[in-house]
């Protein structure tokens, strides 16, 4: 029997920080949502519906629901959560089942399956700020991956644990599961991955006081990332770089680095990100007591969240 490949993972997120204003701490930095799905999602989606209504193939079925998964997680989270859940009762199902002994693939498939779906229902606790169902999740789904040896899954799965607790406020969890996150990414991740790491690091030991480690890996960094010439990764470093040096009361440096991320920021097609580089602005201009120009660059700032209903960009 040929198993179809497992769906990749669906959700992942890195972490970028609004400093000034009412929000500190995790802005979920991903594409603008649509209102709706295009015609040929639409049409990929009832094709999917098809075949998990007709198939017998447990496995055919767990692939679609990922693949469907993967086109409406943004747009109905809900739904989202449904559908890992079935996702993880088939699998649980199969892999309980006594009277059938699995063949070593289909096993695998379906702990990989499985790993994936708590990793995401993982993630739609978290963005529910459901703590402790998340962390029950993204638990399982680490314990899972490290028993196959799926370096990819254990991955995800530390990254999962360490943003949750970074977003309680939870830093030396946060720090724990961060430096065991970067051991794994040295072995095998990419640079976009390992550039992730360090910016999380760097953003964890700026909450702990610790600058001088936070600088560290902020620039870790924003060096890949320039390497790599990827313009958000650049935004977010320069971004986090500025609040360190802020924290530090350095006006000349922290100027600097929000300078530049409000340089990034315009050209890139993300009106988020925009909003944030004006707030930051705002907010820099005004502890320097200069109200004027911290006004110009709120009320920049405030346009662009209104335009887009940024909720954090209007507080």
């Amino acid at each position: 029997m040929t198993f179809p490949t497992y769906a990749p993972f669906t959700h992942l997120y890195f972490p970028i920080i609004r400093k000034w204003g009412f929000l500190l701490g995790i802005f979920l930095y991903c594409l603008p949502l649509q209102s709706q799905l295009t015609n040929q999602q639409q049409a990929k989606v009832d094709s999917l519906k098809e075949v998990i209504k007709v198939t017998e193939e447990d496995t055919v079925k767990v692939n679609a629901w990922f693949a469907l998964d993967d086109i409406i997680y943004r747009l109905h989270p809900d739904t989202s959560l449904s559908i890992n859940q079935r996702i993880q009762l088939t699998c649980v199902n199969r892999l309980s089942n006594s009277e059938v002994e699995l063949p070593e693939a289909e096993q695998r498939f379906y702990q990989k399956s499985l790993g994936i779906a708590y990793y995401n229902i993982g993630w739609f606790y978290r963005s529910n700020n459901s703590h402790e169902q998340a962390l029950k999740s993204f638990t399982e789904s680490l314990t899972l991956f490290q028993q196959l040896g799926y370096l990819k899954g254990i991955s995800r799965s530390l990254n999962g644990l360490t943003m949750l607790h970074l977003s309680k406020g939870n830093y030396n969890e946060a720090l724990e599961f961060a430096i065991k996150h970067l051991n794994v990414v040295t072995k095998a991740g990419s640079k976009s991955s390992l550039s992730r790491v360090y910016s999380t690091m760097g953003t964890i030991y700026r909450e702990l006081g610790d600058h001088i480690n936070a600088l560290q890996y902020s620039s870790k960094s924003l060096q890949l990332n320039e390497e790599t010439e990827n313009l958000s990764g650049i935004f977010n470093d320069l971004t986090n770089i500025g609040h360190i040096y802020s924290s530090q009361k350095d006006s000349v440096n922290a100027e600097k680095y929000y300078t530049k991320s409000y340089q990034v920021a315009q050209n890139l097609n993300d009106p988020n990100s925009l909003s944030v580089a004006l707030h930051n602005m705002a907010g820099f201009f005004n502890e320097r007591g200069d109200q004027d120009k911290a006004l110009t660059y709120y009320n920049k700032s405030l346009r662009i969240a209104e335009e887009t209903d940024d909720k954090y960009g209007m507080t």
